[in-house]
């Protein structure tokens, strides 16, 4: 019962529908464990502890660990627990995976697989470029309409309105030159294009999916992954190098290696805090061996005692 009221709030209080499947997920197993007996720090750590039983991933276990933190903080300032419980179960360390972002040559190889005769081939091209250029994520993506994107006029690129039901507001993700014409070339026989720079889709095409399955479907976020999946084995590449999230890594790391400041980052990238910076922002070994080459200590010390000796030789002679 505590759950189905905890559930409501979170919806009243706006949620999105994707925060509220997860509270769901975690706390109904939650609540039938306890109900064998009463809601004690001794049966929440019993419940963590079997969490991490159940050979999980610890990103996983952490999911459940904050949702279950997060009711138990509801129970004690709705009054119906004396204490807070949540001090029960520490907050779990974000865990950070080390996966070097993919390489321009590793694009380059993907796309060389996307036949621009075919609706495929275009489609698949545009989404490649659009991952590597704005960092989306993938529901972002499937929620894109025709009317989401704009051209502006005197521009060599475009952007598109980015909606997040979960903060409720909207953000720009700005697409470069080249991105833009795979875009366009992708949408184009689609006929759905005003002959005007600037002006959005218009007619009922202004409601359609901008990236579609080639009966004009909306795509599924399974159906992303999937095409990278084929694409990838096509470019004989490594599964693992090209599930969508590794294209988020790469525009974050290329973005600031390219000089872009740190809050254009955050902001393109939809976040409203820094924090996750440290989960995104990575650098290539190539990259940190040149930084290491022109800033390394021993060396520097080293150019600087030869730079001294040959002062010392000057005086002398």
């Amino acid at each position: 019962t505590l759950v189905a009221k905890f559930i409501t709030a979170r919806i009243a209080d706006g949620r999105a529908p994707n925060t509220i499947k997860d509270y769901r997920r975690v706390l109904d197993p939650f609540a039938q464990r306890c109900q064998a007996g009463p809601l004690t720090r001794d049966a929440i750590r019993d419940y963590a502890a079997h969490l991490r039983t159940l050979g999980w991933k610890d990103g996983t276990v952490a999911i459940h660990i904050r949702n279950l933190r997060a009711f138990l903080r509801w129970l004690h300032d709705e009054g119906h627990t004396p204490d807070n419980l949540a001090g029960a179960i520490k907050a779990p360390r974000q865990v950070i995976r080390h996966e070097l972002p993919i390489t321009p040559d590793e694009v380059r190889q993907l796309l060389a697989t996307c036949d621009r005769a075919t609706f495929h081939g275009r489609r698949d091209r545009a989404l490649i470029l659009l991952l590597c250029d704005t960092g989306l994520r993938c529901g972002e993506i499937v929620r894109l309409r025709a009317g989401d994107w704009r051209r502006e006029p005197e521009s060599s690129g475009g952007y598109l309105l980015i909606y997040a039901p979960k903060t409720h507001t909207y953000r720009y993700a700005i697409l470069g030159q080249a991105a833009t014409a795979a875009l366009e070339s992708y949408l184009a026989p689609r006929g759905d294009l005003r002959s005007t720079p600037g002006a959005p889709f218009v007619g009922v095409e202004r409601d359609a999916p901008l990236f579609s399955l080639a009966n004009g479907q909306p795509m599924k976020t399974r159906a992303i992954g999937s095409l990278l999946v084929r694409r990838s084995a096509a470019a004989g590449l490594e599964r693992c190098r090209t599930h969508p999230h590794i294209f988020r890594k790469a525009f974050v790391t290329s973005a600031l290696d390219n000089g872009m400041d740190t809050e254009r980052v955050r902001v393109l990238a939809g976040w409203t805090t820094m924090a996750m910076f440290k989960v995104y922002a990575d650098s290539s070994l190539g990259r940190l061996q040149e930084a290491h080459r022109r800033a390394g200590p021993v060396d520097r010390m080293a150019e600087k005692w030869k730079s001294d000796s040959g002062t010392i030789l000057k005086t002398r002679s």
